[in-house]
């Protein structure tokens, strides 16, 4: 139910990380767009063991709507990276 608040417009998962970004009005009919998705982000981010890494929301991508993005880390602190990356790749 939370998703009909905002629309996704993109996921881009890769092998550190999952982009995600989403635009929701910014009207006061479709209020709370931003909260939303925040809450979707953060049950993905449970439900699939991710770290969340940065987030925000603001950017106008088309008239009258807002922006938001979420970035998902798949490695935590003191987990052991893939071959091939730094020991500090869950930072990146």
């Amino acid at each position: 139910p939370l998703g009909r608040r905002f629309t996704l417009t993109s996921v881009d998962c890769r092998t550190l990380y999952c982009e995600l970004k989403a635009e929701y009005p910014m009207s006061a009919a479709e209020a709370h767009g931003g909260d939303a998705f925040r809450n979707v982000v953060d049950e993905v981010a449970e439900g699939l063991d991710l770290w969340i890494g940065e987030s925000g929301s603001g950017s106008m991508e088309a008239p009258g709507f807002l922006e938001a993005h979420a970035i998902l880390r798949r490695f935590k602190p003191g987990d052991t990276c893939p071959p091939g990356f730094q020991e500090d790749c869950w930072n990146r």
